[in-house]
């Protein structure tokens, strides 16, 4: 998800017309890459044996979840901007 995510961000960049609309796309997968990356970080922690490791295994769920929602907020605004 997180290559596709910067995948998604060059292909704004590249292909999309300056507006409030790419700032926002901009703005939304730059939260995402921020989210999917500290799920990333996360969930190598709660690998790792210790008492901590259930805390991080929830923080790896929880970052996963908004960069989902982020996702999803990204597929609206770009319907949006299309139609």
């Amino acid at each position: 998800m997180l290559g596709f995510s910067f995948v998604t961000l060059h292909l704004i960049q590249g292909l999309w017309k300056t507006g409030s609309a790419r700032s926002l796309m901009e703005d939304l997968v730059g939260f995402t890459i921020l989210f999917f990356l500290g799920a990333t970080v996360a969930a190598y922690l709660a690998l790792r044996p210790g008492k901590a490791s259930s805390f991080w295994e929830r923080m790896a769920d929880w970052l996963f979840l908004l960069g989902l929602a982020c996702t999803a907020s990204e597929t609206v605004v770009l319907v949006v901007a299309i139609t």
